[in-house]
C-alpha cells in the first residue's frame, strides 16, 4: 500500500503540474497573454503558429515552411515539441491513475493529495520568487537543462523572439505558477476539509 501511496503522490504532483502547463499550451492563454502584454499584434499570427508547430508534426511542418523562420530555429521547435508531447504523454495516465486512486481509496487520497499540494506549494514558491528575483537566470537555467545550451539562442532579429519576446515568457511564467498555486491550494483545503468530516 505504501508503493501505492508513493506512485499516486507522483502521478498526483504530475497532474498539478501538468494540467496548467497543457492550458498553457493553448491559442486561448497565447492570445490572452498578447492582449494582457500589449505586444504588436502582427507578431501574434507567428506566435500562433509556433503553438501548432509544439503541439503537432503537422504544424511543425507548416512553421518550417514559413519564410520567417531559419532551420536552428525549426530544431528548436522540434526539440520542445518532443518533450512536451513526452510530459503530455506522462500528464494523462498520470491524471487518470490518480482519478482512479480517488474512486477507490478516497480516504488514503487524501492523505496524499495534502503531501502532493504542499510539495507543488513548495515548488512553485521558490519558482516564483527566483523568477521575480532574476528571470533572465531562471530561464537561461531551465533552457540549459531542458536543451542544448547552444540550441535555444537566436540573434536579436530573430522573428522567433519577435513573437516571443522575454516579456511574453515572464509574464506565461508567472501565470502558469499562479495557476499551481491555485490548483494544489484548492486540492489542499479539499482534502484538509474531507479528512476532517
Amino acid at each position: 500500500m505504501k508503493l501505492l501511496n508513493f506512485i499516486t503522490f507522483l502521478t498526483l504532483s504530475v497532474s498539478l503540474l501538468g494540467i496548467p502547463l497543457r492550458l498553457a499550451f493553448t491559442q486561448t492563454f497565447v492570445k490572452f497573454l498578447y492582449y494582457w502584454g500589449n505586444y504588436p499584434k502582427e507578431y501574434l499570427p507567428l506566435a500562433l503558429l509556433g503553438l501548432r508547430a509544439v503541439l503537432s508534426e503537422e504544424g511543425l511542418r507548416e512553421f518550417s515552411s514559413s519564410p520567417y523562420f531559419n532551420r536552428r530555429e525549426v530544431k528548436h521547435m522540434n526539440d520542445v515539441r518532443l518533450r512536451l508531447k513526452f510530459f503530455f504523454w506522462l500528464l494523462y495516465p498520470s491524471t487518470l491513475w490518480s482519478f482512479l486512486y480517488f474512486l477507490i481509496f478516497r480516504k488514503k487520497f487524501y492523505k496524499v493529495a495534502i503531501f502532493s499540494s504542499i510539495f507543488v506549494l513548495i515548488f512553485t514558491t521558490f519558482c516564483i520568487i527566483f523568477s521575480i528575483i532574476n528571470y533572465d537566470l531562471a530561464f537561461e537555467l531551465f533552457h540549459n537543462f531542458v536543451f542544448d545550451p547552444y540550441s535555444w539562442r537566436f540573434p536579436e532579429g530573430s522573428y522567433l523572439l519577435k513573437a516571443y519576446p522575454m516579456d511574453f515568457w515572464f509574464r506565461a511564467t508567472l501565470l502558469v505558477l499562479l495557476l499551481f498555486l491555485l490548483l494544489s491550494l484548492s486540492l489542499l483545503a479539499f482534502s484538509f476539509l474531507r479528512l476532517r468530516r
